[in-house]
Protein backbone atom coordinates (compact mmCIF):
# COMPACT_ATOMS: atom_id res chain seq x y z
CA UNK A 1 0.00 0.00 0.00
CA UNK A 2 1.43 3.43 -0.92
CA UNK A 3 2.18 5.89 1.91
CA UNK A 4 -0.65 8.11 3.07
CA UNK A 5 -1.06 11.24 0.90
CA UNK A 6 1.42 9.84 -1.63
CA UNK A 7 0.69 11.08 -5.15
CA UNK A 8 -0.45 8.35 -7.53
CA UNK A 9 1.36 8.04 -10.85
CA UNK A 10 -1.96 8.59 -12.63
CA UNK A 11 -1.87 12.14 -11.26
CA UNK A 12 1.45 12.76 -13.01
CA UNK A 13 1.11 13.46 -16.70
CA UNK A 14 3.59 14.22 -19.46
CA UNK A 15 2.77 17.16 -21.69
CA UNK A 16 3.83 15.26 -24.82
CA UNK A 17 1.79 15.57 -28.02
CA UNK A 18 1.24 12.70 -30.46
CA UNK A 19 3.45 14.44 -33.01
CA UNK A 20 6.26 14.83 -30.47
CA UNK A 21 5.98 11.17 -29.43
CA UNK A 22 6.03 10.09 -33.09
CA UNK A 23 9.23 12.07 -33.57
CA UNK A 24 10.81 10.36 -30.56
CA UNK A 25 9.72 6.94 -31.85
CA UNK A 26 11.27 7.65 -35.27
CA UNK A 27 14.55 8.74 -33.69
CA UNK A 28 14.68 5.70 -31.40
CA UNK A 29 13.92 3.38 -34.28
CA UNK A 30 16.74 4.91 -36.32
CA UNK A 31 19.08 4.68 -33.30
CA UNK A 32 18.51 0.92 -32.88
CA UNK A 33 18.84 0.40 -36.61
CA UNK A 34 22.18 2.22 -36.88
CA UNK A 35 23.72 1.44 -33.48
CA UNK A 36 22.40 -2.07 -32.82
CA UNK A 37 21.65 -3.29 -36.34
CA UNK A 38 18.13 -4.23 -35.27
CA UNK A 39 14.85 -3.17 -36.84
CA UNK A 40 11.90 -2.80 -34.45
CA UNK A 41 8.31 -1.98 -35.39
CA UNK A 42 7.28 1.58 -34.52
CA UNK A 43 4.37 0.35 -32.41
CA UNK A 44 6.64 -1.88 -30.32
CA UNK A 45 8.94 1.06 -29.66
CA UNK A 46 5.95 3.21 -28.75
CA UNK A 47 4.67 0.65 -26.25
CA UNK A 48 8.15 0.17 -24.84
CA UNK A 49 8.59 3.91 -24.28
CA UNK A 50 5.22 4.06 -22.50
CA UNK A 51 6.20 1.19 -20.20
CA UNK A 52 9.57 2.75 -19.36
CA UNK A 53 7.93 6.10 -18.64
CA UNK A 54 5.30 4.47 -16.43
CA UNK A 55 8.02 2.76 -14.38
CA UNK A 56 9.81 6.10 -14.02
CA UNK A 57 6.57 7.75 -12.90
CA UNK A 58 6.09 5.00 -10.31
CA UNK A 59 9.49 5.80 -8.80
CA UNK A 60 8.90 9.52 -9.04
CA UNK A 61 5.55 9.31 -7.27
CA UNK A 62 7.14 7.36 -4.42
CA UNK A 63 9.99 9.86 -4.02
CA UNK A 64 8.05 13.12 -4.32
CA UNK A 65 7.68 13.72 -0.58
CA UNK A 66 11.40 13.26 0.06
CA UNK A 67 12.32 15.21 -3.08
CA UNK A 68 10.50 18.36 -1.93
CA UNK A 69 11.26 18.17 1.80
CA UNK A 70 15.02 17.52 1.73
CA UNK A 71 16.68 20.95 2.20
CA UNK A 72 19.75 20.32 0.06
CA UNK A 73 17.83 19.01 -2.96
CA UNK A 74 17.93 21.06 -6.16
CA UNK A 75 14.17 20.59 -6.52
CA UNK A 76 13.54 22.34 -3.18
CA UNK A 77 15.48 25.41 -4.31
CA UNK A 78 13.71 25.48 -7.69
CA UNK A 79 10.29 25.23 -6.05
CA UNK A 80 11.14 27.96 -3.53
CA UNK A 81 12.18 30.32 -6.31
CA UNK A 82 9.00 29.64 -8.27
CA UNK A 83 6.89 30.34 -5.20
CA UNK A 84 8.78 33.57 -4.49
CA UNK A 85 8.41 34.64 -8.12
CA UNK A 86 4.68 33.96 -8.15
CA UNK A 87 4.06 35.60 -4.77
CA UNK A 88 6.52 38.49 -4.33
CA UNK A 89 4.71 39.65 -1.19
CA UNK A 90 5.99 36.52 0.53
CA UNK A 91 9.58 37.79 0.22
CA UNK A 92 8.86 40.90 2.28
CA UNK A 93 6.88 38.88 4.81
CA UNK A 94 9.66 36.28 5.09
CA UNK A 95 12.33 38.95 5.57
CA UNK A 96 10.23 40.62 8.27
CA UNK A 97 9.82 37.32 10.11
CA UNK A 98 13.54 36.58 9.91
CA UNK A 99 14.52 40.09 10.99
CA UNK A 100 12.28 40.07 14.06
CA UNK A 101 13.24 36.58 15.20
CA UNK A 102 15.25 36.93 18.43
CA UNK A 103 18.01 34.47 17.51
CA UNK A 104 17.87 33.73 13.82
CA UNK A 105 20.91 32.66 11.84
CA UNK A 106 19.59 34.98 9.12
CA UNK A 107 19.67 38.15 11.25
CA UNK A 108 22.92 37.45 13.07
CA UNK A 109 21.16 36.71 16.36
CA UNK A 110 19.89 40.30 16.58
CA UNK A 111 16.44 41.79 16.21
CA UNK A 112 16.69 44.24 13.33
CA UNK A 113 17.38 47.86 14.29
CA UNK A 114 16.86 50.50 11.59
CA UNK A 115 18.53 53.04 13.88
CA UNK A 116 21.65 50.89 14.15
CA UNK A 117 21.80 50.30 10.40
CA UNK A 118 21.58 54.08 9.96
CA UNK A 119 24.41 54.52 12.46
CA UNK A 120 26.54 52.04 10.50
CA UNK A 121 25.87 53.89 7.24
CA UNK A 122 26.72 57.29 8.74
CA UNK A 123 29.92 55.98 10.30
CA UNK A 124 31.11 54.33 7.07
CA UNK A 125 30.24 57.41 5.00
CA UNK A 126 32.06 59.73 7.42
CA UNK A 127 35.46 58.17 6.73
CA UNK A 128 36.29 60.11 3.57
CA UNK A 129 36.10 57.21 1.09
CA UNK A 130 34.35 57.42 -2.28
CA UNK A 131 31.42 55.22 -1.38
CA UNK A 132 28.45 54.68 -3.67
CA UNK A 133 25.33 52.60 -3.11
CA UNK A 134 26.88 49.32 -4.29
CA UNK A 135 29.99 49.84 -2.15
CA UNK A 136 27.89 50.75 0.86
CA UNK A 137 25.73 47.65 0.59
CA UNK A 138 28.81 45.43 0.53
CA UNK A 139 30.56 47.29 3.37
CA UNK A 140 27.44 46.79 5.50
CA UNK A 141 27.38 43.09 4.59
CA UNK A 142 31.06 42.57 5.46
CA UNK A 143 30.63 44.53 8.69
CA UNK A 144 27.70 42.49 9.96
CA UNK A 145 29.28 39.20 8.88
CA UNK A 146 32.68 40.05 10.37
CA UNK A 147 31.05 41.04 13.67
CA UNK A 148 29.22 37.71 13.71
CA UNK A 149 32.48 35.85 13.05
CA UNK A 150 34.28 37.65 15.87
CA UNK A 151 31.57 37.97 18.50
CA UNK A 152 28.79 35.56 17.53
CA UNK A 153 26.38 38.43 16.80
CA UNK A 154 25.88 40.82 13.93
CA UNK A 155 25.55 44.57 14.40
CA UNK A 156 22.32 45.68 12.73
CA UNK A 157 20.18 42.55 12.71
CA UNK A 158 19.74 42.99 8.95
CA UNK A 159 18.68 40.10 6.74
CA UNK A 160 20.93 40.06 3.67
CA UNK A 161 19.49 38.76 0.42
CA UNK A 162 21.24 37.30 -2.62
CA UNK A 163 20.74 40.06 -5.21
CA UNK A 164 22.20 40.40 -8.75
CA UNK A 165 24.95 42.81 -7.65
CA UNK A 166 25.77 40.91 -4.46
CA UNK A 167 24.41 40.68 -0.90
CA UNK A 168 22.04 43.50 0.08
CA UNK A 169 20.32 44.29 3.37
CA UNK A 170 16.65 44.35 2.42
CA UNK A 171 15.78 47.75 3.99
CA UNK A 172 19.10 49.47 3.11
CA UNK A 173 17.87 51.45 0.08
CA UNK A 174 14.91 52.90 1.97
CA UNK A 175 17.03 53.81 4.99
CA UNK A 176 19.72 55.47 2.84
CA UNK A 177 17.06 57.49 1.04
CA UNK A 178 15.70 58.66 4.39
CA UNK A 179 19.17 59.72 5.53
CA UNK A 180 19.58 61.78 2.36
CA UNK A 181 16.16 63.39 2.77
CA UNK A 182 16.90 64.41 6.35
CA UNK A 183 20.31 65.79 5.39
CA UNK A 184 22.32 63.40 7.56
CA UNK A 185 23.86 61.97 4.38
CA UNK A 186 24.74 64.15 1.39
CA UNK A 187 25.57 63.39 -2.22
CA UNK A 188 28.79 65.04 -3.39
CA UNK A 189 28.19 67.56 -6.17
CA UNK A 190 30.90 66.45 -8.59
CA UNK A 191 31.54 62.78 -7.86
CA UNK A 192 28.01 61.90 -6.64
CA UNK A 193 29.32 59.62 -3.90
CA UNK A 194 27.66 59.56 -0.49
CA UNK A 195 29.21 61.33 2.49
CA UNK A 196 28.29 62.13 6.08
CA UNK A 197 29.65 64.38 8.79
CA UNK A 198 27.59 62.80 11.57
CA UNK A 199 29.26 62.08 14.88
CA UNK A 200 29.69 58.50 16.09
CA UNK A 201 26.36 57.20 17.31
CA UNK A 202 26.07 56.02 20.90
CA UNK A 203 24.22 53.01 19.48
CA UNK A 204 27.54 51.56 18.32
CA UNK A 205 29.73 50.08 21.04
CA UNK A 206 33.54 49.86 21.00
CA UNK A 207 33.64 46.34 19.54
CA UNK A 208 31.30 47.32 16.73
CA UNK A 209 33.37 50.40 15.95
CA UNK A 210 36.48 48.20 15.78
CA UNK A 211 34.74 45.93 13.29
CA UNK A 212 33.61 48.86 11.15
CA UNK A 213 37.13 50.33 11.16
CA UNK A 214 38.62 46.99 10.13
CA UNK A 215 36.12 46.58 7.28
CA UNK A 216 36.69 50.14 6.05
CA UNK A 217 40.44 49.56 6.12
CA UNK A 218 40.19 46.28 4.17
CA UNK A 219 37.45 47.12 1.67
CA UNK A 220 36.93 50.87 1.79
CA UNK A 221 39.19 51.75 -1.15
CA UNK A 222 37.62 49.20 -3.48
CA UNK A 223 35.54 50.43 -6.39
CA UNK A 224 31.92 49.36 -6.78
CA UNK A 225 32.75 46.73 -9.41
CA UNK A 226 35.68 45.33 -7.44
CA UNK A 227 33.84 44.86 -4.17
CA UNK A 228 30.76 43.55 -5.98
CA UNK A 229 32.85 40.92 -7.79
CA UNK A 230 34.51 40.00 -4.50
CA UNK A 231 31.16 39.46 -2.80
CA UNK A 232 30.02 37.26 -5.70
CA UNK A 233 32.96 34.94 -5.01
CA UNK A 234 32.15 34.49 -1.34
CA UNK A 235 30.54 31.19 -0.37
CA UNK A 236 27.83 33.20 1.37
CA UNK A 237 26.71 34.34 -2.08
CA UNK A 238 27.68 31.38 -4.27
CA UNK A 239 25.96 28.81 -2.05
CA UNK A 240 22.73 30.84 -1.82
CA UNK A 241 20.03 31.02 -4.45
CA UNK A 242 18.87 34.33 -6.01
CA UNK A 243 16.64 36.34 -3.63
CA UNK A 244 17.24 33.89 -0.78
CA UNK A 245 18.39 35.14 2.65
CA UNK A 246 22.06 34.55 3.45
CA UNK A 247 22.86 32.73 6.69
CA UNK A 248 25.37 34.49 8.95
CA UNK A 249 27.01 31.11 9.53
CA UNK A 250 28.78 31.69 6.20
CA UNK A 251 30.83 34.40 7.93
CA UNK A 252 33.59 31.93 8.81
CA UNK A 253 34.14 31.27 5.09
CA UNK A 254 34.77 34.89 4.10
CA UNK A 255 37.96 35.18 2.05
CA UNK A 256 39.40 37.85 4.38
CA UNK A 257 38.86 37.76 8.14
CA UNK A 258 40.49 39.46 11.14
CA UNK A 259 42.35 37.46 13.75
CA UNK A 260 40.27 36.53 16.76
CA UNK A 261 41.64 37.65 20.10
Amino acid sequence: MPPKNCMNKSELTLNLSAAELNGVVDDVRQFFREERGTEYPAESIRDGIRNVLHSKLDLLAEDLREMFTTPQNEEVHELAQMLLKDQPVMVAETVEVLATAAESIFNGGQIFSAAKLKAMMEYILSKGRFVYKTNLNKLLFYSDMTAFYLHGRGISGSVYLNRPFGPVADPAAEILEDLVKTGRVKIADRTKHYESSAEISSLLDDKEIEVLDWVIEKYGEMGAREISDLSHNERAYKDTRPNEPIAYSYAKFLKTLPTKN
